[in-house]
């Protein structure tokens, strides 16, 4: 990866419209990852790019690169350490889905929060595999679920303290 950085750097001014993918390698309290919601590893993040063409988006979680015409891979890879500790997943999940609630509207409701909680456990944890993992696969599936629930749990909350209290409601003289 060091080598081919440095043949970039040192070739011709590149395309300007031009970025550059490194894979990314997912690893959860020190153990290598196949997957952590709502990423599967291995993936191709844009870590490289001309800053007067390309930007990051403004999503409050998981922000992207946007405005490349294009995007070439680059050998090598970057080990990408998402939680050192239990308290760090805890930590984050609680952060991601309160800044998700507060800058993109989630619709409230906590059927639905429940229902996603139980679709993100079967395919975050079961059918990706993280059973294989032991612990760490129920972190990362534990992780998964509540991130789900959590997010419309938050939302409806936010809703309710926004409906005006009953007693104001009230339509009788």
């Amino acid at each position: 990866m060091v080598t081919a950085i440095q043949t970039l750097k040192a070739g011709e001014e590149p395309d300007p419209t031009c970025a550059w993918r490194l894979p990314r390698y997912w690893f959860v309290l020190g153990k290598q990852v196949r997957t952590i919601y709502p990423i599967s590893s291995l993936d191709y993040p844009v870590s490289l790019f001309n800053r007067q063409q390309a930007r990051f988006n403004d999503r409050p979680v998981d922000d992207q690169v946007v405005g490349h015409a294009s995007s070439v891979r680059l050998p090598g890879f970057v080990r990408h350490d998402t939680f050192y500790s239990l308290h760090e997943v805890f930590n984050k999940l609680n952060s991601y889905t309160t800044r998700l609630v507060k800058y993109q509207h989630i619709k409230p409701s906590l059927t639905r929060g429940i229902v996603s909680a139980i679709g993100a456990f079967f395919k975050w944890y079961l059918f990706s595999g993280a059973w294989r993992y032991g612990k760490v696969g129920v972190v990362t599936g534990l992780y998964a679920t509540f991130y789900s629930f959590l997010k419309y749990f938050k939302a409806w909350y936010a809703h309710e303290d926004n409906q005006a209290p009953v007693a104001q409601k009230r339509t009788d003289p």
